[in-house]
């Protein structure tokens, strides 16, 4: 109900009066500011009689003691009064309407609330009178009062350790005054008293101590509301606490040098870095902030690094350093140190040593390689290259000097090879050896043992055998004497063959469950490699007739297939459908046909006979341009089909039209 309207209540007349008359009370609850303020509420009530129709006219004018209970507290009162003076369907207060109830007052009396604010009292109230039709009249019901608000709540903002909070509250009352306390870990304090409704308060950095090693916390706030000195109730609300990780990164910095004396002779200072060379000295210094602790550091160069404190990067590629620090709290931290490199050429080597013809006594040489050609800083690089040799069960000659082209950051030995001498015999084994040398390198190596001179072509008394690589100009081949290339630029002549398994019917079958007559054809997979290179193919059938029976008519002879014909799958699903414990359906095949692959009609045998039954082959035309690389399925099967002869059975018509026959293909040509 809202405060300050009336709330009716119908009671009861027990005469026989209640059927012109209704009597009952209405109640209501005071709006006034010691409402909130002592947690009380002054409730009124007026007793009352409505006139539903004009049947009874009735009345008491002696003084008669009425009473209002409210909460418990009873309260009498002299009322009299009179219905004649009430119009049919209109309703009369007693303490308001005098015509009706010349005596009587409305009763006021103060509730005090639960703590809570909440309150149930049970209100009722007697209409007394002597009059026999009027009977007993009574009302009485337990009625919820309006909740008084007590303890305001309390909100407050997110916030980071020594910045500020904003604590907002929603008082009910202009009266009440605050407390605040918080309390974090295990801190807990007042925050400030006498509060209205907003207070702006800094986070201590005593807090910092409860989370060393979380980023944030939860904190919670007590907001006590007062009344006067009366406390009227405590409330709470919790918000975020948190290190501020910008301010709060830890400290990180490192001294970083090369510690390699051989680079720091070259460069001068130990600041500056040969690529590959020098290896990085480092020593890292990290402190955290605010009671956290430092848990990792680490330091990057390029494709190395390190999670020590402090070490060595041996070989750095980079004159990048980028040095990290974390701390308990997950804030990380990172410097970056740039250092000069010097972009340092590896110092390599590419050489052949060879004669220069397979028996003769010259040898000749050619290099090549990689080489830094600039200034380390404090001294510039140098190249130097020699050659020595011995024989394989000799002594080493002394080194003798050679004289590199340089370009840019390459050497080599010039535009032709170097021959070394002339006096090399062939008929010896050689070691020689080529050894350069820089600033970084004491040598690089590149050692070689030259055989004994052998001719490309050595010639027996029945026979000759090649010695050696041997290397054939473009367009060359080696033959046999009918000038057969066995060996070309396309590869090794080579022969696949594939065939259709082992010797089966081909031709027709009649399949009784379908009720029709299929063919039966032979199949033959073909795979060939992507490295081969197709000169001819060919496709060869052997045929041999069928001898058949039919021992219920008494007949026999010989079957034959007819028309066979060569097609080429094009079939995309290889796979059969089954249904268990029924039908096997093999894949549906689609075919095209190789055009005259045995003949515009196709192979024939001829008719066999009891005296002549043979087995007998033909051979197809070349079919390489059906071939490709990858899976090739052929199939061999007759182009005609056939139909039931009248008075004979399907079975004996398909073996007359069947052979017994096996298909293989030779697939000629080059292999690399």
């Amino acid at each position: 109900m809202a405060l300050g309207s009336w709330t009716r209540f119908k009671g009861s007349i027990s005469g026989s009066a209640n059927k012109s008359l209704d009597f009952g009370y209405e109640w209501m609850v005071v709006d006034n500011a010691d409402r909130i303020t002592n947690n009380r509420s002054t409730v009124k009530v007026r007793m009352w009689l409505y006139r539903k129709n004009t049947t009874w006219q009735t009345y008491d004018l002696y003084d008669r003691t009425s009473n209002i209970t409210i909460d418990g507290n009873p309260e009498n009162q002299t009322t009299r009064y009179d219905t004649r003076n009430l119009l049919n369907l209109t309703r009369k207060y007693c303490g308001l309407d005098t015509d009706v109830f010349p005596k009587g007052v409305v009763r006021e009396h103060v509730v005090n609330h639960n703590t809570d604010g909440t309150k149930t009292c049970v209100i009722s109230a007697t209409l007394a009178t002597a009059v026999a039709s009027m009977g007993t009249v009574r009302a009485s019901s337990t009625v919820p009062l309006p909740t008084i608000p007590r303890a305001s709540s309390v909100t407050a903002t997110n916030a980071d350790i020594e910045s500020a909070t904003s604590i907002n509250i929603n008082r009910y009352s202009t009266a009440f005054t605050h407390t605040l306390r918080y309390a974090f870990g295990g801190l807990s304090e007042t925050i400030a008293t006498g509060v209205l409704t907003s207070y702006g308060w800094t986070i201590p950095s005593t807090f910092y101590v409860e989370i060393p090693n979380i980023i944030s916390g939860t904190c919670t706030i007590y907001c006590d509301t007062y009344n006067g000195a009366t406390l009227i109730g405590t409330t709470s609300t919790t918000f975020t606490v948190s290190v501020n990780s910008t301010a709060n990164k830890p400290n990180v910095s490192a001294t970083i040098i090369d510690s390699n004396t051989n680079t720091v002779a070259l460069t001068g200072n130990d600041q500056s870095f040969i690529k590959f060379i020098s290896n990085a000295s480092f020593s890292i210094t990290a402190t955290a902030k605010n009671n956290a602790t430092i848990v990792s550091r680490k330091i990057i160069c390029g494709n190395l690094s390190s999670a020590s404190a402090s070490g060595v990067l041996n070989g750095v590629e980079s004159g990048i350093f980028i040095v990290e620090a974390t701390d308990s709290r997950g804030i990380t931290n990172s410097v970056t140190y740039e250092k000069t490199l010097i972009e340092y050429v590896k110092l390599t080597l590419n050489a052949n040593i060879y004669r220069t013809q397979p028996t003769n006594n010259q040898i000749a040489m050619v290099y090549s390689g990689n080489y830094y050609n600039d200034s380390f800083g404090s001294q510039s690089n140098t190249l130097t290259v020699k050659w020595r040799y011995k024989e394989v069960e000799g002594n080493w000659t002394d080194y003798a000097p050679l004289t590199p082209t340089i370009t840019n950051n390459t050497f080599n030995n010039g535009e032709n090879p170097i021959i070394l001498a002339d006096n090399f015999d062939y008929k010896k084994r050689y070691i020689f050896e080529i050894v350069v040398q820089d600033k970084i390198y004491d040598y690089v190596i590149f050692e070689k043992v030259v055989p004994k001179g052998k001719p490309s072509l050595a010639i027996f008394k029945d026979s000759a055998r090649f010695e050696g690589d041997i290397y054939l100009p473009l367009g060359a081949k080696i033959t046999t004497f009918d000038d057969t290339g066995i060996v070309t630029e396309q590869g090794v002549f080579s022969n696949f063959q594939f065939h259709s398994g082992v010797m089966h019917s081909c031709g027709h079958e009649f399949m009784y469950m379908m009720g029709n007559f299929r063919k039966q054809p032979l199949e033959i997979a073909v795979k060939i490699p992507t490295n081969f290179t197709i000169t001819e193919a060919k496709v060869t059938i052997y045929h041999a007739p069928i001898k058949w029976y039919n021992d219920m008519e008494g007949r026999s002879g010989w079957g034959y297939a007819r028309k066979l014909k060569l097609y080429k799958d094009n079939t995309t699903n290889y796979y059969p459908e089954a249904v268990v414990m029924g039908t096997f359906l093999p894949p549906t095949p689609t075919s095209t046909e190789i055009t005259g692959a045995f003949g515009t009609n196709g192979y024939t045998p001829s008719i066999p006979s009891e005296a002549n039954h043979n087995l007998e082959e033909t051979t197809s035309i070349d079919i390489k341009s059906n071939l490709s690389s990858g899976l090739t399925l052929l199939r061999i099967q007759p182009s005609d089909s056939i139909t039931s002869e009248p008075g004979i059975e399907e079975d004996e018509t398909a073996l007359k039209n069947s052979g017994w026959c096996w298909a293989v293909i030779n697939v000629f040509g080059f292999q690399k």
